[in-house]
């Protein structure tokens, strides 16, 4: 309801208009139906909202009005909605208006956790990204599968943007624990549309854009750290008898600036402490500890693999090793040796056969029916 404070500044605008009907800053149909805003469908309503909110020059006198505009928005669309969200001049504005509009209030703090939720998603805070369903939304199974299914535009450590599901970008970038866990709360509705919108990035793949370019990809391609880790050992010895420093430093920086480019889950089976590279792991540990970081032996400090600088550190200044290191990978600059590059070598590329291997899951997974959380269903291919 409007309070009777909003109510008389929306009168006295009223008044104001009829008696100052040229200096209002507006069109003669945005007057119109200012003055008979209580008689708008509440489409009409939220499009005279937002139409004042990007006037330039809109009168002093008509703003203190605006607040009493948002209390009758019930039932007009979600994009209106984050139009008007969008066009707010500030946070602090923005907060008044969520303060006195219950449906505003609510509709902006869903789309702030949403959109927190997927950006934990991309981050690969998989815990935090949980923590929507069993705490935030606990018992509210409607909120908790329009999370789910809700797109949105969101960028990940490695500056891919992507406009999509949190589920959409945990499969194409084969994060299979974030995929298991998104799965144990869907309803069989969510996914049979989680299943629809798989499918659909196995035959026309996920669009995003980095660094400027469009790209569509059916998942997150390893190849490139892969051919990188390859061609340092296959050139290793011959480089090294020879002393050709600039040859094993360039091709291990390449190694770097392939890493620079992975998903977090990626980096996150690197930095993981309760195992190394070598021997090779079979990558089917029902939980992987969301760590993404390093001892810097040189720093003596731990050291975050995510965030990264633009034009120093990894890929510039090092690599990371991981082989027979138990307590996590190692910053190794201008170049390795070979034993040690062909244990990660041999890492990687069975990561890469499992995670993709894992994607049958999912499919698998949202073919049958929803399932008690209680039960698991943490398979994974060995």
């Amino acid at each position: 309801m409007s309070t009777p404070d909003n109510e008389f500044l929306y009168q006295a605008a009223v008044e104001w208009i009829k008696k100052n009907p040229d200096t209002t800053g507006l069109s003669s149909k945005d007057k119109d139906a200012f003055l008979s805003f209580k008689t708008l469908s509440p489409e009409d309503k939220g499009e005279l909202l937002l139409t004042l909110l990007k006037t330039t020059g809109l009168a002093e006198k008509i703003k203190p009005a605006l607040p009493y505009l948002t209390f009758d928005l019930q039932g007009i669309p979600q994009e209106l909605y984050l139009e008007i969200a969008a066009q707010l001049e500030n946070e602090s504005h923005r907060s008044h208006l969520v303060s006195v509009s219950k449906n505003m209030h609510s509709f902006i703090q869903t789309s702030r956790l949403q959109d927190k939720f997927l950006q934990h998603v991309a981050y690969g805070e998989q815990g935090k990204a949980e923590k929507l369903f069993t705490e935030v939304y606990q018992g509210k199974t409607e909120k908790i599968q329009e999370a789910l299914r809700h797109q949105g535009t969101f960028t990940d450590y490695s500056g891919r943007t992507f406009q999509c599901s949190a589920y959409e970008y945990a499969y194409w970038a084969k994060d299979t624990h974030m995929c298991r866990m998104l799965e144990r709360h869907m309803d069989d509705a969510t996914k049979k549309e989680m299943l629809a919108r798989v499918n659909k990035i196995e035959h026309t793949g996920l669009s995003y854009t980095q660094d400027g370019v469009d790209y569509c990809t059916h998942h997150f391609d390893m190849t490139p750290l892969i051919q990188a880790l390859q061609f340092y050992v296959d050139n290793y010895n011959a480089w090294s008898t020879a002393h050709n420093q600039d040859a094993l430093k360039a091709a291990w920086m390449n190694v770097g600036l392939a890493q620079r480019d992975v998903p977090a889950h990626v980096a996150q089976e690197y930095c993981r402490p309760d195992r190394s590279f070598h021997p090779c792991p079979l990558f089917n540990e029902p939980v992987l500890p969301r760590i993404l970081t390093f001892y810097n032996w040189l720093t003596k400090r731990d050291k975050p693999w995510f965030p990264l600088i633009s034009n120093s550190g990894l890929g510039f200044d090092f690599a990371l090793m991981r082989w027979g290191k138990r307590e996590g990978p190692e910053p190794c600059g201008p170049w390795v040796n070979g034993i040690g590059a062909a244990h990660d070598l041999a890492a990687v590329s069975r990561l890469d056969a499992v995670r993709t291997a894992d994607l049958t899951l999912s499919w698998k997974h949202l073919n049958s029916p929803a399932i008690s959380h209680g039960v698991s269903i943490l398979n994974f291919s060995v």
